[in-house]
């Protein structure tokens, strides 16, 4: 949200709810103007398109993307032009692969030569942080939030959520100042149909309050981090709280969605949650469908899993952007890690290739005395239901250090099964368990479940 959050911070709580309701209005007018619903009508009819169909529209958009990037940006010209790539003949995604890759710093690096300077058209700016916590702002077109956004409801109405639905959302934002110890935790966006609940107040004092308004207003739809939902599931647990209508949906994203977290939101609230992958940057975006597999998003980007050494399955997450006409992400590595299913069939019948598993950034992997590399330590956690969030974190020494908030009902034999369940993935290599009463989040208030000093 653009509005000074310390200012809004400091206004009384009938101004702040004026101003959200002022935010959320903006948003809503830009996010879903005449553009994004033409759009979502279209993309809507791209999961019947045939695999040749689906090709002839990806290079017509890409070809497009690269000339306009040559004819209008300094960097690219050059690239293209010391590479010997003439994007005006580009007729293969395979020719991709004479290009270098990039990241976020190779961007930051070469503003402001690699934006399209001459563009006219509706932007602004968007802004991540990203899980290492590395702030980056760029300009995106109003078009590309379209199609963003257009995807994003798709995935959404694939799982029989309406554009108008109502929804109970657990995010990062600090919508409640924290400071505030007294009911209401939540806030309003009238525009957004959004009741934004503060992940920041939710505690074992407070976790009533949460439950009855939820109870009041009889929202049929939760989204929110996994971490968040995760933990508001195990105080309802410790708690016995529950909710007096019937939840039809969750939904999940920004953090990837761990067993243990699956297992305790499915027990608890009744429906078994979907998890959706997405970032600002606009190359990549996978879909779980209403058969709880994850599908590549191919229409919205061109993705590109380059396989991990040493790690059989695994593949590092690199796409190009085709919507945002003011900057081209090329071949944009990701930083994340996915493992690619080996059964590639779905029921659902739509295009894009299944991912088994999205299994965090390159960083986010424990290296054993032996130099052997671990990813996906979350199944350690899988039969936990009585903890509440961990974190691993590798020092620099080498030594592994296993964070636990438990929850009330946590007991001896959860800490036995615990152990058992790490010494069958690290071995003998040393490792610690240090319980805490919290687990220190990202500025946007994500939670990184691994962190590899």
């Amino acid at each position: 949200m653009k509005f000074k959050e310390r200012l809004y911070r400091n206004l009384p709580p009938l101004f702040q709810d004026i101003s959200l309701a002022f935010e959320s209005a903006r948003i809503a007018r830009r996010r879903y103007s005449a553009g994004f619903h033409k759009i979502f009508q279209e993309i809507s009819q791209h999961d019947k398109l045939s695999k040749d169909e689906l090709q002839a529209f990806l290079i017509k958009s890409l070809r497009d993307n690269l000339i306009n990037s040559y004819e209008h940006t300094g960097y690219y010209r050059k690239l293209f032009d010391r590479l010997g790539f003439d994007p005006h003949n580009f007729n293969d995604v395979e020719e991709l692969l004479k290009l270098p890759l990039q990241d976020k710093t190779a961007i930051k690096d070469n503003f402001p030569a690699i934006i399209n300077q001459s563009f006219k058209g509706k932007q602004f700016q968007a802004r991540t942080s990203g899980t290492t916590g590395s702030g980056f702002v760029f300009p995106e077109t109003v078009t590309a939030e379209h199609y963003q956004w257009a995807t994003w409801w798709r995935y959404r109405k694939n799982l029989g959520i309406e554009l108008n639905s109502w929804c109970s959302v657990f995010g990062g934002r600090t919508i409640i100042p924290i400071h505030k110890q007294k009911p209401p935790f939540w806030k309003i966006l009238p525009r957004l149909n959004q009741i934004s609940y503060s992940m920041y107040h939710l505690n074992s004092s407070n976790a009533g309050y949460f439950i009855k308004d939820m109870n009041q207003r009889k929202v049929e739809w939760i989204h929110g981090y996994p971490s968040t939902l995760s933990s508001l599931a195990s105080l309802m647990k410790e708690q016995n709280l529950h909710l007096e209508f019937p939840l039809k949906i969750i939904t999940t994203g920004a953090e990837n969605l761990l067993d243990h977290q699956r297992i305790v939101i499915s027990e608890v609230f009744g429906v078994e949650p979907y998890q959706h992958y997405g970032l600002t940057e606009p190359v990549a975006n996978i879909s779980e469908c209403e058969y709880h597999k994850l599908h590549i998003d191919e229409d919205y980007s061109i993705v590109e899993l380059l396989a991990v050494s040493g790690s059989d399955n695994k593949f590092r997450l690199v796409g190009t952007s085709l919507s945002n006409e003011i900057l081209l992400f090329l071949r944009y590595d990701t930083g994340d890690i996915v493992t690619l299913a080996d059964d590639q069939s779905c029921p659902c019948g739509r295009n894009g290739r299944v991912i088994e598993s999205i299994d965090g950034r390159r960083e986010d992997f424990i290296t054993l005395s032996d130099g052997t590399r671990i990813g996906r330590l979350d199944h350690i956690f899988k039969d936990q239901t009585n903890v509440v969030e961990a974190q691993i974190r590798q020092e620099k020494s080498g030594r592994i250090v296993f964070c636990i908030v438990k929850s009330q009902l946590y007991a001896a034999d959860d800490e036995r099964r615990l152990i058992s369940e790490i010494k069958s993935r690290l071995g003998f290599s040393a490792f610690e368990i240090i319980y805490s009463d919290r687990i220190e989040k990202t500025s946007t208030g994500k939670l990184r479940f691994v962190i590899a000093e």
